[in-house]
């Protein structure tokens, strides 16, 4: 659900607004710790399929090895539904209404694939300005950082996630790379945490961590690690949302939320440019599994 915050008149004025990065990191612990129980089930309820996937032994059984790609294949998806339905229940408990599980799911459904598309080129554009030189890879990765919460929350027929993400970046670039640094720091010992077991694992019986296929742990081990995603990602997820409704608060009567014509989805030769890529590879691939076994090898 969409805030109505962006006016179709620009305004003479706007003064920047100072936003906390403490502050708002703290105010979004709090927000996903009385909003846990809905975050968490949703981000649980990304993981049920992969997480059953995990103990279907793998045999040479056609059908066995078919059930196995399609639930993999609906985990992958039920992965990605679960992303969006949580920014989609962020934005409403953020906004004072009561969303439910059911209905963050199925206000969701819709939005998955504009989400999938722009995250893509999202990443495409990252790692394009990445191999030219680091430094614009970083700065794409930063004005953009909020485009799969924008394609969720904001109405893509009407308004460019990236063009939403770049303009509530301005005037606030070393703002939100300072959130970043914090939000690494607040996650690092919760990081550590949880790598601890594995880690112990490993170095207790490095025979037994070098057959992990073998190791009848092995499916509770993934399950472990599955429930401990689902339990850390509710924060990191706050942690991003809040960060974007607080900016997007700032900037009320900006003149870069101000344009609704400025803020207009037009497909530019940049974005053209990344689908051809997108396109090459994805074409590339499918031409090698489909040839790799007909033509002979040397």
């Amino acid at each position: 659900m969409e805030n109505e915050t962006i006016s179709a008149q620009p305004v003479s004025e706007w003064t920047r607004k100072k936003v906390p990065i403490w502050g708002t990191i703290g105010e979004a612990l709090g927000f996903a710790a009385k909003n846990y129980q809905l975050f968490f089930l949703i981000m649980l309820a990304g993981f049920a399929i992969q997480a059953a996937n995990i103990f279907i032994p793998s045999t040479k059984n056609l059908l066995i090895n078919i059930i196995i790609i399609l639930m993999a294949l609906a985990g992958l998806f039920m992965s990605l539904w679960s992303n969006v339905a949580i920014i989609t229940a962020m934005d409403g408990r953020y906004n004072k209404h009561d969303i439910k599980f059911k209905e963050s799911f199925a206000a969701s459904l819709g939005k998955i694939w504009q989400f999938v598309i722009n995250s893509i080129v999202k990443f495409f554009i990252t790692i394009f300005g990445a191999l030219l030189l680091v430094i614009p890879g970083l700065y794409f990765g930063i004005i953009y950082g909020f485009v799969p919460i924008a394609v969720v929350v904001e109405d893509h027929r009407f308004i460019s996630p990236f063009r939403m993400s770049a303009a509530l970046v301005k005037h606030y670039f070393w703002m939100v790379v300072g959130y970043g640094l914090a939000m690494f720091a607040v996650m690092v010992p919760v990081i550590i945490a949880c790598a601890t077991p594995a880690v112990y694992f490993v170095m207790k019986d490095p025979e037994a961590a070098k057959n992990l296929k073998t190791n009848p742990l092995m499916p509770f081990i993934l399950v472990a690690i599955y429930l401990a995603d689902a339990a850390i990602l509710p924060f990191i997820h706050s942690m991003n949302y809040l960060l974007y409704a607080k900016l997007k608060e700032a900037k009320e009567g900006s003149k870069e939320l101000s344009s609704l014509e400025a803020l207009k989805p037009k497909m530019n030769g940049c974005l053209i440019a990344v689908l051809f890529v997108i396109l090459t590879l994805v074409l590339t691939l499918i031409f090698y599994f489909l040839f790799r076994g007909i033509v002979p090898h040397k």
